[in-house]
C-alpha cells in the first residue's frame, strides 16, 4: 500500500497473531455465550406468557386470533433477537480486535527493537508506544534501565521515537 509521503509501507493486520487470535477469541466466545443467554431467557419468558394467555377460557375464534397473534409476536421476537445478537456479537469482536492491538502492538514494537538490537541492525534509543496502546510503564522502566546503563542519552537530551507501524 502506498501512503502519502511516497514511501511503499505494507500495514499488517495482525501484529503478535497467536496472543491478538487468543483475546479475539476470548470476545467472541464472550459475546456467543451472552447472546445464548439472552435467547434463552428471551424465548423461555415469551413461551410461559403465550401459554398462559392461551390457557385463558375465551370463545372459539378469539382463541384462534390469540394464536395468531402469539405466532406473530413469536416471529417479531425472533427477528429481534437475530439482530440484537448479530449487533452484540459484533460489537464484542471489534471490541476484542480493538484490544488486541492496544496490548500487541507494544509488544511486537519492543520485540523488534529487541531483536534489532541483537542483530546490530537497530541503533539504541528511547521507546516510546502510541498515546492509546496499553504497558506505557514498560517502556518508561525499559528507557530508564537504558539511560541507567548508558545505552541512550537520558530523556532530557533528546525526544522519545514513536515507533513505526
Amino acid at each position: 500500500m502506498k501512503d502519502y509521503s511516497g514511501r511503499n509501507r505494507r500495514r499488517n493486520v495482525m501484529s503478535l497473531p497467536g496472543t491478538q487470535l487468543r483475546i479475539i477469541l476470548f470476545f467472541a466466545v464472550l459475546a456467543l455465550l451472552y447472546a445464548l443467554v439472552n435467547v434463552y431467557v428471551s424465548k423461555h419468558a415469551f413461551q410461559r406468557l403465550a401459554a398462559e394467555a392461551l390457557r385463558m377460557p375465551l370463545p372459539m375464534t378469539a382463541h384462534r386470533d390469540l394464536q395468531v397473534i402469539v405466532y406473530e409476536q413469536e416471529a417479531t421476537l425472533d427477528v429481534q433477537l437475530s439482530l440484537f445478537t448479530f449487533l452484540s456479537f459484533s460489537m464484542l469482536c471489534l471490541a476484542g480486535v480493538l484490544i488486541s492491538h492496544r496490548i500487541g502492538g507494544p509488544v511486537y514494537h519492543l520485540k523488534n527493537y529487541l531483536d534489532g538490537l541483537g542483530s546490530g541492525a537497530q541503533t539504541p534509543r528511547l521507546i516510546k508506544f502510541r498515546k492509546d496502546d496499553f504497558f506505557h510503564d514498560l517502556a518508561d522502566t525499559f528507557n530508564r534501565f537504558q539511560e541507567r546503563e548508558g545505552i541512550v542519552k537520558p530523556s532530557g537530551g533528546q525526544p522519545p521515537v514513536e515507533p513505526t507501524r
